[in-house]
């Protein structure tokens, strides 16, 4: 599977001190041959996500699964 990362600008600011951009991230695992489904992975409150490179998927998807 070749991991892709989605990121979108939500437009916002967040920050006390210093504000940064607000983004939310994913990560598409493109399957070498053609598929019809989808599987989406929701962690939840309060497991989020700590993505910032294609390859964060691995450790991300195998703790949502515990």
């Amino acid at each position: 599977m070749t991991p892709i990362l989605l990121e979108v600008d939500v437009g916002r600011e967040s920050g006390v001190f210093s504000k940064s951009p607000v983004v939310q991230r994913a990560i598409l695992l493109k399957p070498f041959t053609q598929a019809y489904t989808a599987l989406l992975f929701y962690r939840g409150w309060s497991g989020i996500a700590n993505i910032k490179t294609e390859n964060d998927w691995k450790g991300n998807l195998i703790s949502s699964m515990l």
